[in-house]
């Protein structure tokens, strides 16, 4: 497995993508901190006001996520999964390496983030005459839901790749899932809709403009779909016909 590890992160480094996709959500935290800092006016320092400032850590999740189909879907398009499954007895063994490497890149795109966030904060407190209390109960638990909500959803965004295998119908269908038909069914559902997996990680990262489950429940909701979406990938992958996927994204 440490092998498996290693060689998954020589795969990310080999490309630019990773460092695109951590930079570009770097700007949106910072913005929306200090957004959220500025409007505040005099309750900056509040409870509620510095947990809205470090929500914004948990909509880097998308990044990962997208991070994971790429990687996985890759493996399909440009034909070297057949390497990668025959790099190991069972293919069950390489699967769960990546799942887990990108369940850990998700948590460091979570803590670059936090870092990112934690210093916005600071500085824009400072520049208002306020100091920054590092002992914020409500801003450390958004950030650790931002942290697990990241780290899932690199899992599976691994996933979701290993089912669909096609890097534009996996990207495209997972986010018009997530935004998409997650949005409607909360319009016209607004119960059910907070059961399912985006609205659980807001609810996990306590965003503020969400009104759902509690960040505990709504944790473990999230961690069931993760490891239920893995272990069907596992089934389904070790068993799967790798000549018929080479076909079908050649065509």
């Amino acid at each position: 497995m440490t092998t498996l590890l290693h060689t998954e992160w020589l795969k990310l480094r080999a490309t630019r993508l990773p460092w695109l996709l951590l930079i570009i959500p770097l700007f949106v935290v910072a913005y929306g901190a200090a957004n959220v800092i500025t409007s505040s006016g005099r309750d900056a320092q509040h409870s509620e006001n510095m947990a809205a400032a470090g929500a914004h850590v948990g909509l880097v999740s998308v990044f990962p996520l997208v991070l994971g189909i790429i990687a996985m879907t890759s493996e399909y398009r440009h034909r070297t999964i057949a390497d990668t499954y025959l790099s190991t007895p069972r293919r069950s063994h390489a699967l769960l390496a990546k799942l887990g490497f990108y369940a850990a890149v998700g948590a460091g795109f979570a803590i670059v983030a936090a870092v990112v966030d934690l210093v916005t904060i600071t500085v824009t407190l400072n520049a208002r005459g306020y100091s920054f209390h590092i002992w914020n109960s409500s801003l450390w638990l958004t950030l650790l839901g931002s942290f697990l909500w990241c780290a899932m959803f690199g899992a599976i965004g691994v996933a979701a790749g290993a089912l669909i295998r096609n890097v534009y119908i996996a990207i495209i269908g997972t986010l018009v899932f997530l935004y998409l038909i997650e949005g409607a069914i909360a319009q016209t559902a607004t119960g059910f809709s907070h059961w399912l997996p985006f609205a659980a990680g807001q609810s996990l990262a306590h965003q503020p403009e969400t009104d759902g489950l509690p960040p505990w429940v709504a944790g473990l909701l999230l961690a069931a779909y993760t490891v239920a979406l893995c272990a069907l990938t596992v089934v389904i992958c070790s068993r799967r016909d790798l000549a018929s996927g080479a076909r079908r994204n050649m065509a």
